[in-house]
């Protein structure tokens, strides 16, 4: 673990969740602003955005998740 890292709150904690994926590098988001997210990792600080296509699929994926909690809440609303 980094002192950069460690300086945004990587714990062990977090190295240990993190060492089950080895392909991938962790990092925190320092900041968003319009789609644009300033980050901290290992190595380095720097820039980063969703290009468009995931940006819609985070979108979808969360209004889906919606839709099926309304849909449980009113099963449950008049179960009762």
């Amino acid at each position: 673990m980094s002192t950069t890292t460690k300086q945004y709150g990587f714990s062990d904690r977090f190295e240990a969740l993190a060492a089950m994926y080895p392909d991938l590098v962790p990092g925190r988001i320092l900041s968003q602003e319009k789609g644009l997210y300033r980050i901290a990792a290992q190595s380095a600080h720097g820039n980063a955005h969703v290009c468009a296509d995931k940006r819609r699929r985070i979108v979808d994926a969360v209004a889906d998740k919606d839709r099926t909690a309304r849909s449980a809440q009113r099963f449950k609303e008049a179960q009762l």
